[in-house]
């Protein structure tokens, strides 16, 4: 009986560690950091009027994309977070002297 109990505990232990290899955690970016700029600049193509966006940086942080821009022309910046999956932006900041 005890050698049952110590053959089912592996099992289960096998299993649930299985399970974890494909959690969201291992999957990999779907868009890439190009397209993540693109997103950017095509965000604040609103703003053309107020001058050329620069793009300063890019970090790629768990599932985001975190990209920080200028903009000279009005002494504007700001950071877009957004999610690697589908692009969407979850966060923003922006500040102008």
């Amino acid at each position: 009986m005890i050698k049952y109990a110590m053959i089912m505990l592996l099992l289960l232990a096998a299993a649930l560690l299985s399970g974890c290899e494909h959690s969201e955690d291992t999957k990999p970016a779907i868009i890439s950091e190009e397209q993540a700029v693109q997103i950017v600049q095509q965000y604040e193509e609103r703003n053309t009027r107020l001058g050329e966006l620069k793009i300063v940086g890019v970090e790629h942080i768990g599932h985001q994309y975190k990209v920080s821009w200028e903009r000279k022309s009005n002494c504007e910046s700001g950071t877009h977070i957004l999610e690697d999956r589908n692009g969407q932006i979850v966060n923003s900041t922006v500040s102008i002297c």
